[in-house]
């Protein structure tokens, strides 16, 4: 078995976290925000993602993508590359605001 020894700078690890930290805390959040119970989560300051915009709305991600870009959905605030949006604006929506 082979050793491999090789060192990184300090500026070197903070450009490796930085490019692992948005990605890592997206995934968790999408994987988190549905298992908590509903009572922790629905607050009208909660940020959802398209897939829960999607769920809430009941309609498909094309669906979704055409009334995001014709500003139907409104609330949404891009957090590097992934969307996220209002649960209030979102329910002004449903309730047809």
């Amino acid at each position: 078995m082979s050793n491999f020894n090789f060192e990184l700078s300090q500026q070197d690890i903070n450009k490796l976290v930085n490019a692992l930290k948005e990605p890592l805390i997206n995934a968790l959040l999408d994987n988190l925000l549905p298992v908590l119970p509903q009572s922790q989560t629905q607050n009208e300051n909660d940020m959802l993602t398209a897939v829960e915009v999607q769920e809430l709305l009941g309609i498909r991600p094309s669906t979704f993508y055409k009334w995001h870009a014709e500003g139907k959905i409104k609330g949404g605030v891009k957090s590097g590359k992934y969307w996220r949006f209002k649960r209030s604006e979102i329910e002004k929506l449903i309730q047809g605001d």
